[in-house]
């Protein structure tokens, strides 16, 4: 854990102004972090609430062990225009894989 962040300083001395800052395991940070001095020098915050890559490993070991799988409909090469409107559109119900075969 990264302890008490005086976010003056952070803001101030580490991040450069327009600069960009990414943090997982936001809630370990966000606690000590005034967003005003983050906003004040303009600086492109960027967090993720699941961890980091123990916890993602984590999961990714998880899902095909207890058949956590996502739900994919197998198109071909020509439906790619096709898919992409109904992605656009908001009328796609699961996540289009390319058959590299028709390509």
């Amino acid at each position: 854990m990264l302890g008490k962040v005086d976010s003056a300083l952070l803001s101030e001395y580490v991040l450069q102004n327009f600069g960009d800052m990414s943090h997982l395991k936001l809630q370990k940070l966000l606690y000590y972090t005034q967003a005003y001095h983050l906003a004040n020098t303009r600086v492109n915050f960027n967090a993720s609430l699941i961890g980091g890559i123990p916890e993602t490993q984590e999961v990714v070991t998880y899902c095909p062990d207890h058949k956590v799988l996502p739900q994919i409909q197998v198109i071909k090469a020509a439906e790619v225009n096709d898919a992409w409107a109904k992605v656009l559109d908001k009328k796609a119900r699961y996540r289009f894989v390319i058959d590299t075969a028709t390509i």
